[in-house]
Parts: structure tokens; C-alpha cells; sequence
């Protein structure tokens, strides 16, 4: 996915869980062994480095980008080429995840960094921690953006969504977007 067309509107707070190419796997220890195959399209980490995320990007902007642990080194280079500041990272306990070398997985992350300034409500703070049921693969719960949509500045888009959320603009191939981004919209 490459373009150079943009938007017309810009966001403050975008919410992004990039279809990273993460291979997955079942071993002896998982009760119920999952599939190696992602029920999705991926993204290469080269084709990420270069996905146009100033299409989004107010210059004034809050990116909470969502990653697992076997990517968040990439994460942190994602953030950066972007052209954010990492500030903060939130961890979302499933309660239930994936056994891989004598580890029970049940955490997922997301870096917090923006443009400009911090523009996450100082009155009314997020947590970093906050726990909510797994629900289908990859699918990210609705708590997330319930605890976004309080303390973080509109608009709000939700890039590679998986589903609708309320009070926000969503974008991806899985989902009927809410917006139109000509050259990215072709790529999907």
C-alpha cells in the first residue's frame, strides 16, 4: 500500500493497528493450536515505513499504535519515521492469549506518540493498564475507544480498522471507511 494522495480532513487522534506481516504459531503447550495463517492481508515492514500517514496527521496529532511484542522494537522505528515522539505505552491484558516457549501471552501494546504537544486530557488522565475480553483475531476492544473518545481531541480516525467505533472515522479494508484517500483506497 503506497500513495501520495491526502485526505482532505486531518485528525488529531488516529488509532492505528498495522497489518504487520507476524507469523503465528501453535505449540505443545496451547490447549487449542491456531492457525499459521492470518485471516488477512499484511503489510511488510518496508511497505509500513513508507505508509502515508501525514494523509491522517493533523500537525497537531495523538497516534496510539497498536503492536505485539515480537514487533514493538519495530514499533518504536514505525513511531519515529512517522514523525512522532513516543511518549507513553498502554498495555491491554486479554485475560486469555497464546502459549509460545513456556510463556502464556496475554498482553498487547500500544504506543502513545504525538506531534506538537501531548493533547491526552491532564484532567481526566488515561490509564496504561486496563484489562477487557479477547474478542476474534486481532479485533481490538471496544473499552479502548470508549477510554479514547473521552480524553482525546476530535477528529478521530481508526486506520486499518476492523470495525466501526463510535465518534470515530474509520479506514481499511475490513470495513466500509467513512472517508475516501483516492491512491491509498486502490492500494487495498
Amino acid at each position: 500500500m503506497s500513495a501520495s494522495s491526502e485526505t482532505t480532513r486531518k485528525y488529531r487522534t488516529i488509532v492505528c493497528d498495522p497489518p504487520w506481516q507476524i507469523k503465528t504459531m501453535a505449540t505443545k503447550f496451547c490447549k487449542s493450536p491456531i492457525s499459521s495463517e492470518l485471516p488477512y492481508d499484511t503489510m511488510s515492514d518496508e511497505e509500513l515505513l513508507e505508509f502515508p500517514i501525514n494523509n491522517f496527521a493533523d500537525e497537531m496529532c495523538d497516534l496510539f499504535l497498536w503492536t505485539t511484542k515480537g514487533k514493538i522494537c519495530f514499533a518504536f522505528k514505525l513511531l519515529e519515521k512517522w514523525g512522532f515522539k513516543y511518549s507513553n505505552i498502554l498495555v491491554w491484558n486479554k485475560r486469555n492469549g497464546i502459549c509460545s516457549n513456556g510463556f502464556h501471552n496475554t498482553l498487547e501494546y500500544v504506543l502513545y506518540g504525538y506531534r506538537g504537544k501531548c493533547n491526552v486530557s491532564f484532567t481526566n488522565p488515561l490509564e496504561v493498564y486496563f484489562e477487557a475480553k479477547r474478542g476474534k483475531h486481532s479485533e481490538k476492544p471496544s473499552k479502548f475507544y470508549t477510554m479514547l473518545r473521552d480524553r482525546t481531541q476530535k477528529p478521530r480516525i481508526d486506520v486499518f480498522a476492523r470495525k466501526r467505533h463510535y465518534g470515530f472515522d474509520s479506514w481499511g479494508n475490513e470495513v466500509e471507511s467513512q472517508i475516501q484517500v483516492p491512491l491509498l483506497e486502490a492500494s487495498l
